[in-house]
């Protein structure tokens, strides 16, 4: 590192250098997304702590298809058959987590749907269409 540079090998030196603040500038970068990434989720479980815990945090369909590792369109389903507890809000579906986890883990006989089998999901949808 002590080493002396000599005037032809300055360009070479300038490049490296320069190099290698680029790939610190995208390492700062990275951590930075992290950290903001670490931020979000930090804040998004807090709002969900603040939340009375008597009354439970309300959910929407994606949110209940992450919680119960299913797709949304088995919760659309079971909504449609009133099998799963719900609120509907306008167009909107809500649902409150207590209230969905003691179905799931109550409920010996839901119903399961073909959910991913792309070709039964579209024989549910068109049945009763004339071509």
């Amino acid at each position: 590192m002590n080493e002396k540079i000599t005037f032809e090998q300055l360009p070479s030196a300038v490049g490296q250098l320069l190099e290698g603040f680029q790939n610190l500038r995208k390492e700062v970068s990275d951590i930075s997304d992290l950290c903001k990434s670490i931020a979000d989720n930090k804040e998004e479980m807090d709002r969900k702590k603040t939340n009375d815990d008597s009354e439970g945090v309300y959910m929407n369909v994606k949110e209940v298809s992450r919680l119960l590792n299913c797709s949304t369109f088995a919760i659309y389903k079971w909504v449609q058959h009133r099998d799963i507890p719900h609120i509907k809000l306008g167009r909107r579906l809500v649902f409150i987590d207590k209230e969905v986890k003691n179905w799931y883990y109550g409920n010996e006989s839901r119903r399961v749907y073909p959910e991913q089998d792309k070709h039964a999901r579209n024989r549910l949808q068109y049945v009763g269409k004339v071509d």
